[in-house]
């Protein structure tokens, strides 16, 4: 603090630049104001003079007025019976102001205060006011600091108690400045109800101190109709009504509501970070952009507006808990971290047009209900990732779609509103809450772990269980080929398996790999016990002399029905050998043109009776030098029919020709095969030009677990052979990508151990 000379002498010439008519000294001994003793020089300031003040002052004088106001450390102004004064300049304070009766205390200026203030306070004007306080110095508004139509700018961190209320257009901390409150209320009802006026403070990423001084905790002191922007809360923060955050606000302590519970609304505007302490029954929180929990939160109600993505944040144990509601139906909620989200039991519901895991996030639930009947469906895009949902019977899914996501925990569903799209894997327990429920499984459904026996499962896609699958009913209804996938120990326990043609007709005849079974008829195949490898095979209807879709019964996925390895011999003039192999044994034609294929391939060869995986046939009667054209026509048991590419060859060149002669005229990735599988398989690749090639696996989080080829390769089709032995890993989805030069391509496997 400076000395008194010298500030007194700073003022002096401060004021010597100023148009003031005189500046006007107390005397030390000091007296009343309007006694023209109490000055030297014998006369009382006026509204164009400036007071020094050295010694106590009383205000006995209605309705003073001055234009600058010095109170030295000897200096004090005290309480008479003065209804009002002003100064319409600057105020400093090194003493003391001690006036609670006077209604204003007006200042059109500045304040800068290293000693006390007790005093009403208003600014005045709408032009801005610097004010400054002391670490020890005592700021005390008494009922009100207002300044309804100005801007207080902090020229020092500022220090303001007592027991009154402060109301400003906006407070400014953006010079680097903190504010400390104790036992003030920021803002108040009357101004916002009668004026709309909202006590603003622009933080500027400072801190906003409030009781933090660890006296008796009260909530008689609180934040009200104000908005908090870019700002640190720190300390005991108590918040009533119309209390709004803006930009980057962060709680680093504790906050509850104010007095009575008057279910107070805290919209957040901006983002929220919080580190410290929210847990309170009466603060409802609304969010229009983002949310990060590090510390505690519970409230009764969140709710997330308007239809932008709104990202998330929770660390290890810190759940985002509420007592009724967490509503988000407008926008998307994206998870920035493994999110943990909270109830308290029976009740409780979290409702969102989306929560997006896809960012490789995990979701951890309890003790709450994902969706609700009544209102929007919940979606969760979990991108392959997990949800943990704990609590018992007050914890279930219903009126909810589950995209792409691997259930653990005990995984409870209610109602007939629940669907699955893309890949669901069960990994621990699957079951229902008071009544047998159905489930509809529009992409494909994979059992690890434990279901229970009052489930009617619908599936639309393929169907994978590997460990203690039980439903009333399992039924296939899908529109495409859809395939059953079941180790020899773990059956399928169906009361009822039901296989439905998705053909309409009159006449209906099921099939298993091709032969008609007995008694089946109708446009349903039904297994009324549990399905077992003595089902294995290949099953179709035939409706009106029309093929259903196929539904395959078996360990893993049938082989890709390919051609491949396809070499062409000329053994002399008039003789070539073709021979080719397939994936699955099965037989047929070569078709071939000479010289041109403008009439397709009028001529054939036939193969001898049976289903072969290697095959070879030789055209006879030849004409040396002509070029020849075929394709190879193959079927397999079941009636799928495949066709090569056309090949060429000239008859009597005696050299041998291999198909990688005949390019591919396209860039493919073929689906592995067999799939699932355990623990090896292989995967095809054609190129059409020579490239760059790189074919990586990753699993379900995106790492990458294994790297087949990353070399340059010359056109053709290739094979590489893949096991999961070696790199031990889990059951699961995995996923393979070729990247070449210009393109890449990715595929799902199945690893089931």
């Amino acid at each position: 603090m400076k000395t008194y000379k010298g500030l007194l002498l700073i003022i002096v010439l401060f004021l010597a630049m100023q148009n003031v008519n005189a500046q006007i000294y107390s005397t030390t001994t000091g007296g009343n104001w309007e006694d023209t003793t109490s000055w030297i020089g014998y006369k009382v300031p006026g509204a164009l003079d400036s007071a020094i003040i050295q010694g106590p002052i009383t205000l006995y004088f209605d309705a003073a007025s001055l234009h600058d106001l010095f109170i030295s450390e000897g200096g004090s102004l005290l309480d008479g019976w003065v209804s009002s004064f002003t100064v319409t300049g600057n105020v400093w304070v090194n003493g003391n102001v001690n006036c609670p009766s006077v209604s204003d205390f007006k200042i059109g200026g500045d304040l800068h205060l290293n000693g006390n203030w007790k005093a009403n306070l208003l600014f005045t004007g709408t032009e801005n006011h610097f004010l400054s306080t002391t670490p020890t110095s005592v700021f005390d508004p008494y009922t009100h600091l207002l300044a309804l139509e100005s801007k207080i700018i902090a020229a020092s961190d500022l220090y303001l108690r007592g027991s009154g209320n402060i109301v400003a257009k906006e407070i400014d901390l953006t010079a680097g400045y903190s504010m400390h409150l104790f036992k003030v209320r920021l803002g108040q009802d009357y101004y916002y109800i009668n004026g709309g006026l909202r006590t603003k403070v622009i933080g500027g990423k400072n801190t906003i101190y409030f009781n933090e001084e660890g006296l008796v905790y009260t909530d008689q002191y609180y934040f009200e109709y104000c908005d908090l922007q870019d700002v640190t809360l720190q300390g005991k923060l108590f918040f009533g009504a119309g209390v709004r955050l803006l930009g980057e606000v962060i709680n680093a302590d504790t906050l509850k509501t104010a007095v009575g519970v008057g279910n107070w609304v805290v919209e957040v505007l901006g983002n929220l970070t919080n580190n410290g302490n929210i847990e309170d029954g009466s603060l409802k929180f609304t969010f229009h952009n983002n949310f990060t929990n590090n510390g505690v939160f519970s409230v009764p109600v969140i709710t997330f507006l308007g239809t932008n993505d709104h990202q998330i944040i929770t660390t290890p144990g810190n759940w985002i808990k509420f007592t009724s509601t967490f509503l988000a139906e407008e926008g998307k909620i994206i998870a920035e971290s493994d999110l943990y989200l909270r109830g308290n039991g029976a009740g409780v519901h979290l409702v969102a047009k989306e929560i997006d895991l896809t960012l490789g996030h995990t979701l951890y639930l309890q003790d709450l209900r994902v969706g609700k009947s009544a209102a929007i469906k919940t979606k969760i895009n979990g991108g392959g990732n997990s949800i943990y949902l704990r609590g018992g019977i007050y914890s279930y899914y219903e009126n909810c779609d589950l995209y792409d996501v691997n259930l653990r925990g005990y995984s409870v569903f209610t109602g007939n509103s629940v669907d699955f799209y893309g890949e669901v894997v069960n990994l621990d327990t699957l079951t229902h809450s008071n009544s047998a429920i159905t489930l509809n499984s529009y992409g494909n459904f994979t059992n690890h772990g434990r279901m229970s026996n009052y489930l009617n499962m619908n599936i639309y896609g393929n169907l994978t269980n590997d460990s203690n699958y039980a439903a009333i009913s399992t039924n296939l209804v899908g529109l495409h080929d859809q395939n059953i996938f079941l180790p020899t120990n773990k059956p399928l326990n169906s009361m009822a398996t039901n296989f439905r043609s998705e053909l309409v007709g009159t006449v209906y005849q099921w099939q298993k790999n091709g032969d008609n079974i007995t008694n089946a008829t109708t446009n349903q195949l039904t297994f009324n016990s549990s399905l077992t490898e003595n089902e294995y095979g290949m099953y179709q209807c035939i409706v009106d002399g029309v093929p259903s879709r196929k539904i395959f019964v078996g360990q893993s996925a049938p082989a890709a029905f390919e051609i491949y390895d396809v070499v062409i011999t000329n053994l002399n003039s008039t003789q070539t050998k073709i021979e080719w192999k397939t994936t699955v044994p099965s037989s047929g034609f070569i078709f071939y043109a000479e010289n041109d294929t403008t009439n397709g391939y009028p001529l054939e060869a036939m193969e001898q009776t049976g289903n072969f995986l290697v095959h070879s046939l030789t055209l006879e009667n030849l004409i040396k030098g002509s070029t020849y054209y075929f394709i190879i026509d193959q079927n397999d048991s079941v009636g799928n029919n495949i066709r090569s590419i056309p090949f060429k060859f000239v008859s009597g060149e005696l050299v041998g020709i291999k198909e990688n002669e005949n390019m591919p005229t396209e860039f493919s990735l073929a689906q592995n095969y067999p799939n699932p599988f355990n623990p090896e398989t292989s995967i095809r690749y054609s190129l059409v030009s020579s490239q760059n090639v790189s074919l990586k696996v990753f699993d379900a989080l995106g790492n990458e677990v294994a790297e087949l080829v990353n070399e340059y390769r010359q056109p053709g089709t290739y094979k590489i052979d893949f096991s999961a032995a070696a790199l031990k890993l889990s059951s699961g989805v995995y996923f393979y990508v070729i990247k070449t030069d210009n393109d890449f391509l990715t595929r799902k496997m199945l690893l089931m151990k």
